[in-house]
């Protein structure tokens, strides 16, 4: 696992409310082909942020690269 997900695990230890901590956990794991635990950190950070269109749009590309294409296009839709 990448030094960088490991940091932000264990700041999210600490504020497992951060929207920006869980986005950008998210995209450690997108970056190291870890899809679905990309797309679980992804969710989490719609959570705190439902109106950010660059989560959407990456919750988009990892749907599209785990075969979701109907899902990745509402994603998609979404961050429009």
């Amino acid at each position: 696992m990448s030094r960088a997900i490991s940091i932000y695990e264990r700041t999210l230890e600490c504020r497992p409310d951060s929207y920006w901590e869980w986005y950008q956990q998210a995209n450690a794991m997108r970056d190291v082909g870890h899809y679905q635990d990309a797309l679980s950190c992804y969710d989490k950070a719609v959570e705190y942020r439902p109106e950010d269109y660059w989560a959407w749009y990456q919750i988009g590309n990892v749907l599209d690269e785990l075969g979701r294409y109907e899902e990745a296009v509402a994603s998609y839709d979404r961050a429009l």
